[in-house]
């Protein structure tokens, strides 16, 4: 399979070190994490340097949401971004560290709502969230 790199997504308590340890049995494995959930998406599209015109933000409890959220990604070369209304810090921040002023939701606004969304992409009362 000529296998060169394996990425491993998520901290030691998501996939342990002796998953990791097996893997590069098969190449050179390549760690990429964060203290959380919300960080380590946002240290997938830092790592690779993901379409920043365009983010799909994605509730971060249901993992269909995010298995759904990522062939959308894929297809528009953007960042997957997990989140919910509760906890929008990282997505904030990767959002308006690259002035991203489009995007995707998944998930009703019970999980993501309308004003984190607003907040996220920073967008005002009167601008229009097409659903």
């Amino acid at each position: 399979m000529n296998i060169t790199k394996i990425y491993v997504v998520g901290g030691e308590g998501a996939i342990n070190k002796k998953i990791e340890t097996l893997l590069g049995n098969y190449g050179t494995t390549i760690r990429i994490a964060g203290r959380s959930r919300y960080e380590t998406s946002v240290a997938v599209a830092e790592a690779f340097s993901l379409n920043t015109k365009i983010a799909v933000l994605t509730y971060s409890e249901n993992f269909p949401d995010g298995i759904c959220g990522g062939p959308l990604a894929a297809v528009l070369k953007a960042p997957l971004l997990l989140t919910k209304t509760a906890n929008i810090t990282s997505a904030d921040n990767f959002i308006q560290k690259r002035q991203i002023a489009d995007g995707y939701v998944l998930g009703g606004t019970k999980l993501i709502s309308d004003d984190a969304v607003r907040k996220i992409f920073n967008l005002k009362i009167s601008d229009q969230i097409t659903k």
